[in-house]
C-alpha cells in the first residue's frame, strides 16, 4: 500500500509541476484560481510528508543510533593513536631539528677546514716565491678531501611515515580584511557570515547601513490547506 500511495502521490506532484508552469497570474479572478490551485499543492505536501516523515524519522533515528555505536567503538582507537601520534610527530620533528642543526655544523666545519688547506698551500707556494699562484690557491677548490663526521639520519620505523599538513590560522582579522580591501589578498579569503547578516537585516530592515552590503525583503506566501 505504501508503495502504491507513493507511486500516486509522484504523479499527482508531477502532475501539479506541469500545471504550474502554465499558470499566469494576471487579474483578481487569476490571483483567486492561484490561490485555490496553491491550496491542492498544499493538501498534496500534507500526504507527502504523512506519508513519509515517519518512515524518514524511522530511519534517521536507526542511522543515528549506527552513528553513535560507530563512534563508542572507534573512538577509543582514534584517542589512542592521536595521543601516540602526537609524540611521534614531536619526536621526529626534534630529530629533523637536530639533523638540519648537525648538518649545518658540518658544512661549517667543513668550509673551515677547506679554509685551512687554502691557506696552507698559499702559504707554501708564497714561501716558494710564487705570489700569484699563492693568491689564486685561496679561491680555488680543495683537492685534498676534507673529513667530516656524518650526520646521524632521522631514524625509521615500519609503517610509520611523516607528511608536511600545512595550514593557516587568522591571528588578526583586521588586517586581513584591510589587505583584501587595498586588494593584497584574494576578496574569498574573508566569507561574509550570512546568518549575521540576515539577523541584522531582521532587525533593520531598510535602515541596514553596512558597507558592501545591502538589504532586501522578500514575499512569501502562505498557504492553508
Amino acid at each position: 500500500m505504501t508503495t502504491e500511495a507513493m507511486e500516486r502521490i509522484e504523479r499527482d506532484g508531477l502532475l501539479l509541476v506541469a500545471q504550474a508552469e502554465e499558470i499566469q497570474v494576471r487579474d483578481a479572478d487569476g490571483f483567486q484560481q492561484a490561490g485555490v490551485f496553491l491550496r491542492r499543492v498544499t493538501g498534496g505536501l500534507k500526504m507527502a510528508h504523512d506519508l513519509m516523515d515517519p518512515i524518514c524519522e524511522a530511519s534517521d533515528h536507526a542511522h543515528k543510533v549506527a552513528v553513535a555505536q560507530r563512534k563508542k567503538l572507534i573512538e577509543p582507537f582514534e584517542t589512542a593513536k592521536r595521543i601516540v601520534g602526537a609524540e611521534v610527530s614531536t619526536w621526529e620533528q626534534a630529530e629533523r631539528d637536530r639533523v638540519a642543526r648537525e648538518q649545518r655544523a658540518a658544512d661549517a666545519e667543513r668550509r673551515r677546514l677547506e679554509d685551512e688547506a687554502r691557506l696552507a698551500v698559499a702559504a707554501q707556494l708564497e714561501a716558494q716565491g710564487k705570489p700569484e699562484a699563492a693568491q689564486a690557491a685561496l679561491t680555488a677548490p680543495v683537492t685534498m678531501p676534507v673529513f667530516t663526521p656524518p650526520v646521524q639520519a632521522v631514524p625509521k620505523a615500519e609503517g610509520l611515515s611523516f607528511r608536511d599538513n600545512w595550514k593557516a590560522r587568522v591571528v588578526d582579522p583586521v588586517a586581513l580584511i584591510k589587505a583584501v580591501a587595498n586588494g593584497e589578498a584574494p576578496a574569498n579569503l574573508v566569507i561574509p557570515d550570512q546568518q549575521a547578516l540576515n539577523k541584522l537585516a531582521v532587525a533593520l530592515k531598510g535602515e541596514m547601513r553596512v558597507p558592501g552590503v545591502e538589504s532586501f525583503c522578500e514575499r512569501i506566501s502562505s498557504v492553508k490547506a
